[in-house]
């Protein structure tokens, strides 16, 4: 696939059933086909877990989202990210 083409970025809510193994072995696998960024959302623990070749971190609802150098100027506080639509 020409690179023009490829998602730089992935986002992802794990089922209910999904193991943390099969959801970080899941974001492992974007970032080897040329995903940039992944987010891995978890609705129970409201947080997002960020995914990058070389580095990992989970952020909390105190946190904002970031673009960092693949969505350059994208920010949203992750408390937006589990308010109600329409709030």
């Amino acid at each position: 696939m020409p690179t023009a083409t490829r998602n730089r970025t992935a986002a992802q809510a794990p089922t209910p059933t999904a193991t943390s193994r099969e959801v970080r072995d899941k974001a492992q696998m974007w970032l080897r086909h040329g995903v940039r960024l992944v987010w891995v959302v978890c609705p129970d623990t409201r947080t997002v877990d960020v995914h990058q070749t070389d580095r990992a971190a989970t952020l909390g609802e105190q946190d904002t989202l970031s673009g960092l150098d693949v969505l350059a100027g994208f920010a949203c506080p992750i408390k937006a990210v589990f308010e109600p639509m329409g709030q």
